[in-house]
């Protein structure tokens, strides 16, 4: 319990530094990620490292501890991956950009159905009512009242 504390405090943290970042489209994403301003590149891959954090977390929590994002994986390579996406999905630049870079990270290692954000928890099917009333027993003599 306390470890999930410690995790949601520091995506507390991590949450208002995207806010200083700002919010915008994959376009803007891709222009940031390869331009030759490093600190804009850095800021690119601080970004794309948090949504990845996010996705993790919110994996570990829909799945009971399965991720599909391997542990090994640097914030490099998840840019990479992100960047690869945006150049060959142009089509779905003008979405927001955090769902670009969850979409890029499941396509990339999650293809198999594996958990995701957006997979909510197995739950029980509905059954109907049975077709025909249940017999209720009825008691053979009458019960006894009390007289008090």
């Amino acid at each position: 319990m306390k470890r999930l504390a410690v995790i949601a405090i520091a995506l507390l943290f991590s949450a208002r530094g995207a806010a200083a970042y700002g919010t915008g489209d994959g376009n803007l994403l891709l222009r940031e990620c390869t331009t030759d301003d490093s600190t804009m590149v850095l800021s690119c891959i601080a970004y794309i490292s948090g949504a990845r954090d996010m996705f993790d977390l919110l994996q570990l929590i829909g799945s009971g501890g399965e991720r599909c994002i391997p542990q090994q994986a640097t914030n490099g390579q998840v840019s990479d991956v992100v960047i690869r996406h945006l150049r060959q999905h142009p089509e779905t630049r003008h979405f927001n950009r955090e769902v670009l870079i969850l979409t890029a990270i499941r396509e990339a290692w999650c293809p198999d159905g594996s958990p995701t954000i957006s997979r909510i928890p197995e739950q029980p099917q509905w059954k109907p009512a049975p077709k025909k009333p249940t017999p209720v027993n009825r008691p053979t003599k009458p019960l006894p009242l009390d007289t008090e």
